[in-house]
């Protein structure tokens, strides 16, 4: 019959994704799917979810167990990459802006940046490190 049809849907629409029991009241719906409030967690560590959540693969997380999942790893310091990170082309190293320096000088880089020999090098070194071989270079023309 319709009305038991329509009770059942109901039921199972009010259905706890994550525990199966019904939800009286105080529910949360996320993700098309409807939860207690103590239910809604994250798929990964199991915190109980609040305002701000995540999805990775139609699973609720939290940010920190997103980042994890989702941010690359720094080259050089070994932490997540969870905002500006600079990576070079053709390789799947990524650092922390802070954390690129220059393996002449040591200081860390800031705007342009060219690798030489396979090292990272700031701008001023580069162009010293040009200026010295064409030096070289008329030395040897002469």
């Amino acid at each position: 019959d319709s009305a038991g049809m329509l009770m059942e849907l109901n039921r199972i629409k009010r259905q706890c994704y994550s525990c199966s029991e019904e939800v009286q009241s105080g529910g949360c719906s996320a993700i098309g799917r409807t939860y207690h409030k103590d239910c809604f967690k994250c798929s990964n560590c199991k915190t109980v979810l609040e305002a701000k959540f995540f999805t990775e693969e139609d699973q609720p997380l939290c940010e920190n167990c997103y980042k994890e999942l989702t941010c690359p790893v720094c080259t050089v310091c070994g932490n997540l990459v969870d905002g500006d990170g600079v990576m070079m082309k053709g390789e799947e190293k990524v650092y922390h802006t802070h954390c690129l320096t220059c393996s002449n000088c040591t200081n860390t880089i800031e705007g342009k940046f060219f690798t030489m020999d396979g090292k990272v090098v700031c701008d001023a070194c580069a162009k010293d490190q040009v200026r010295k071989i064409m030096r070289l270079n008329l030395c040897y023309e002469r």
